[in-house]
């Protein structure tokens, strides 16, 4: 329905003109590359082909620098102010600023100048770790009055120090050595302890059972109050050299935004590396074979006329084959891709959800706020930011759909920052709020539970249908009467049943009595009818088919899980209203206090608000979003196409002022 349709093509030109047609290409748009190097079409002539690559991994491996020296100078980046950062998004600049930058910017240098300063300060913090390890076994020593080197044997003694237990202190005065005690702390005793060499085995024996630990001064020298000293002046110096290393990383961040420009810049040479190395190519003529839209063909065809040796072919789709998958919606849809892919892309013969999950998805989530106040604000927002941004433009408009019918059904639910309008002494405001409210889901809350289910009920039998169009498509006739007709069928003839005994159960008419309940009931039959005896695919064995019919028939269960699960539109919608009270009778509540009530008042309306708006609009997107994932699409959708990426120079980081577009 909105999948691009595509052809493939054959480019064929003479090797002088290749860089120059891939450039042109590039900037052009509009062709997928297709990978020759494993394609079993030109195995036949493969020995005639150039060997020569393109190094991808040179490029890769200098893209991975400059991200990685840009992310290092990243906390010294001056911050922005909160609304500069909430509005920043891709670098700008024109096109004569970018290329200056390509062209003068000392890459090399300051590469080599942030990675040797982020070597630097990994080797200081690992000798920092080291010192203040060192530092934390030494402070308990620092009384202990004589140089460590002299710790060990002599002739005729043994000087140790270490610890033990406070609790076994006394048995240590029962073994033949003296002992001084240095320090202490709430569990060990810092001890100098001497003895007898010939004495030595024996104690050593004791002591480990007395829990014994030797100190460690391996490599040191002098007292440790001295030792001590000389660890706190070298830390100081890591210190000291930590803020040197952050002044120059401070005063180089200025140019960090640079960095990105270069990789943007890169990036799209290694996209044309790849493109280069993906064509097959012999010493005097290259091919290229890929995928273009049907939409881009003329320009395509213009492109390779100029150029004297570029010659460019068109075929459809041959079985068996998978061409790239590209939507294209209309304008009002087109933000909406972006759920879709991150769903999945729907495979090239495949319904492309987006027009027709895109109004379920906006009406949706404005019933998960379903506050008119909020959705003002959120369209207001909305188009300051679109007017800020060059990048997110995509969600910004589905936040503005969102929005939209924020504010209809908010007015629908008589819902205005809350129940504001009640507490205003303002007759205007609360005479416009009951004049466009349908109903108070406050004091009528089965109504909003009927009509989240009507929405699902709805949404569900939609699903069915086009899961039942998909499977005509696919020639799956049977499968899809069976199934899908089948199923909406069952579901609708059962909703009518339902509506038609609660209307004869209210007096109703002659339609919804007897013959609608009747018509009902037979349709019901006829669909567990193919349900049952069809359903079970084409198996020769009837008992197979008939079994796994009945299979798919107690799977309807889960029609009803589906069906419930819209029940969360009501409780998120309850649920902002809740909130938005509680704001509004806090608000009141402070208004009474002496002098400051008014201001904390504002505070408590302005920053309560902000945060139900937050919340919110958080919840009603992630709900609005699942109930299209999970309920919606495993009615229909199967995805799995792979996306059409054209060659081009993306724009990861960069926007062109003077053209809007990146490079």
């Amino acid at each position: 329905m909105a999948v691009a349709r595509v052809d493939q093509v054959v480019i064929l030109l003479h090797k002088s003109e290749r860089d120059s047609f891939l450039e042109e290409l590039q900037k052009a748009s509009i062709v997928h590359v297709s990978d020759l190097r494993s394609d079993a079409s030109i195995e036949e002539v493969r020995e005639l082909l150039s060997p020569e690559e393109r190094d991808e991994g040179e490029l890769e491996a200098l893209l991975s620098r400059l991200k990685r020296s840009h992310g290092f100078l990243k906390p010294y980046i001056p911050k922005k102010g909160f609304l500069a950062g909430l509005f920043g998004g891709k670098i700008e600049l024109t096109r004569n600023e970018y290329f200056e930058i390509v062209d003068s910017f000392p890459m090399d240098e300051f590469l080599e100048s942030t990675e040797g300063m982020e070597r630097e300060l990994s080797a200081l913090k690992v000798e920092e770790n080291s010192l203040l390890n060192r530092l934390e076994g030494l402070l308990p020593w620092k009384e202990l009055d004589m140089n460590v080197e002299e710790l060990g044997h002599s002739q005729e003694v043994v000087v140790v120090a270490g610890t033990v237990p406070i609790e076994k202190l006394d048995s240590l005065r029962e073994l033949p050595l003296e002992y001084v005690e240095v320090n202490r702390d709430a569990k060990k005793s810092y001890l100098l302890l001497v003895f007898r060499v010939k004495d030595e085995e024996e104690i050593r024996r004791e002591l480990l059972a007395l829990e014994f630990e030797e100190a460690d001064f391996e490599g040191l020298s002098g007292k440790p109050s001295e030792i001590i000293e000389g660890l706190r002046e070298r830390l100081s110096e890591i210190d000291r050299r930590r803020n040197e290393i952050a002044a120059k990383a401070k005063e180089l961040a200025k140019d960090a935004y640079k960095l990105l420009v270069l990789y943007d810049y890169y990036a799209g040479i290694l996209e044309k590396y790849r493109a280069e190395n993906r064509a097959a190519a012999t010493e005097e003529a290259v091919v290229i074979k890929g995928w273009v839209k049907r939409s881009d063909w003329d320009r395509l065809e213009k492109l390779a006329s100029s150029y004297e040796t570029v010659y460019v072919t068109r075929s459809e789709p041959q079985p068996g084959e998978v061409p790239p998958v590209d939507l294209a919606n209309r304008k009002a849809f087109k933000p909406f891709e972006m759920l879709t892919r991150l769903y999945g892309l729907p495979n090239y013969a495949e319904v492309d959800p987006t027009p027709l999950f895109a109004p379920f998805f906006a009406f949706f989530f404005g019933l998960c706020l379903t506050d008119a106040a909020y959705g003002i604000v959120l369209l207001i927002l909305g188009f300051i930011l679109m007017k800020k941004m060059h990048g997110g433009k995509d969600f910004l408009w589905i936040l503005v759909a969102g929005a939209f019918f924020t504010v209809l059904a908010g007015a629908m639910t008589g819902s205005w920052f809350g129940d504001l309008p009640e507490r205003l002494p303002i007759p205007f405001f609360r005479n416009l709020r009951n004049s466009l409210m349908l109903f108070d889901p406050m004091k009528e809350p089965m109504k909003f539970f009927y009509l989240s289910l009507a929405l699902g009920y709805i949404q569900l039998l939609f699903g069915l249908l086009v899961g039942f169009y998909n499977k005509l498509r696919f020639g799956d006739t049977l499968g899809g009467i069976s199934n899908e007709l089948a199923w909406f069928v069952v579901l609708l003839s059962a909703g009518l049943l339902a509506f038609a005994n609660l209307k004869a159960g209210k007096g109703g008419s002659f339609l919804f009595g007897g013959p609608l309940q009747t018509i009902a009931t037979l349709l019901i039959f006829a669909g567990v009818f193919l349900i049952v005896f069809f359903s079970g695919g084409k198996s020769r064995n009837p008992v197979i088919r008939i079994l796994k019919g009945l299979y798919n028939l107690y799977g309807g269960i889960n029609f009803v899980g589906d069906l419930l699960s819209y029940v969360r539109l009501m409780a998120l919608g309850m649920v902002t209203a809740g909130i938005a009270m509680a704001v509004n009778i806090t608000a009141g509540l402070v208004m009474g206090f002496p002098v400051v009530g008014y201001v904390l008042a504002g505070l408590v309306f302005v920053l309560g608000h902000i945060f139900s708006i937050a919340v919110n609009a958080l919840g009603g997107f992630v709900h609005s979003l699942r109930l299209q994932y999970v309920e919606f699409f495993t009615k229909f959708y199967e995805n799995g196409g792979k996306p059409f990426t054209p060659l081009a120079k993306r724009a990861y980081f960069t926007v062109f002022l003077d053209e809007e577009s990146g490079s």
